[in-house]
């Protein structure tokens, strides 16, 4: 470290300023570089959640809307009086029943597919357990 501060300290005022130019130049290349490479993990990171997680968050919409209207339609058949807008209703109930088991199966699909999604897969399987669970006491009530 000495010889440096003795080498920098007998160069003169023009050499002294190329150095530190080129220092300046140096640094923001570094810098360039590092602003490149965390660049590309992000976009690598952006790329993995549209190709993963996204179509995930859509089917995960798209069940707790028909889980609502599933139940909608269950208390709507326990109020009605009138035998056709029951039956219309039993009808509703087993399409959406169909629905969400299809979104359940793509959703599935997709977690399967992505190693970092099986870290999820247990918490799904709760849910997907508590689901048949409610969906056979109202079939047996």
């Amino acid at each position: 470290m000495e010889k440096i501060k003795k080498r920098i300290a007998n160069l003169k005022v023009a050499g002294k300023l190329k150095l530190y130019r080129m220092t300046v130049l140096v640094m923001t290349l570094f810098l360039v570089l590092v602003a490149l490479i965390s660049t590309l993990v992000i976009r690598s990171n952006i790329e993995k959640i549209t190709e993963v997680w996204s179509p995930s968050l859509e089917y995960l919409q798209d069940l707790e809307t028909m889980t609502a209207k599933y139940r909608i339609k269950q208390y709507q058949h326990l109020v009605e009086s009138d035998a056709s807008v029951m039956t219309a209703c039993e009808e509703e109930i087993r399409k959406l029943e169909s629905q969400i088991q299809d979104t359940g199966a793509n959703l599935d699909a997709i977690m399967s597919a992505d190693s970092d999604a099986k870290k999820g897969q247990d918490d799904y399987e709760v849910a997907n357990a508590a689901w048949e669970k409610y969906r056979l006491l109202q079939m047996k009530s």
